[in-house]
């Protein structure tokens, strides 16, 4: 699924439908990282510093969706990257 030229890489989730994606090689800093996907993407994502220093420079996503919906969430990723 997310094999395609992004520079952000999902963590194998351990259960459930909550995906952590590292976003360090993004070029975005952890400030501005959750509100440029929502503005460029559309993608409403938590910002990993909620859950304490550890998520510096990660955002969470709940990808409980039909996979069409998933599909389409990458390929706006893809947009905003390109």
């Amino acid at each position: 699924m997310m094999e395609r030229n992004l520079p952000i890489r999902p963590l194998r989730p351990e259960a459930g439908y909550l995906l952590w994606l590292d976003c360090r090689d993004s070029g975005l800093d952890q400030k501005h990282l959750a509100k440029a996907f929502r503005d460029h993407a559309g993608i409403d994502l938590t910002d990993g510093l909620d859950f304490g220093d550890e998520g510096q420079g990660f955002l969470r996503m709940n990808f409980a969706v039909t996979r069409e919906t998933l599909m389409n969430v990458i390929d706006r990723l893809e947009a905003m990257f390109a």
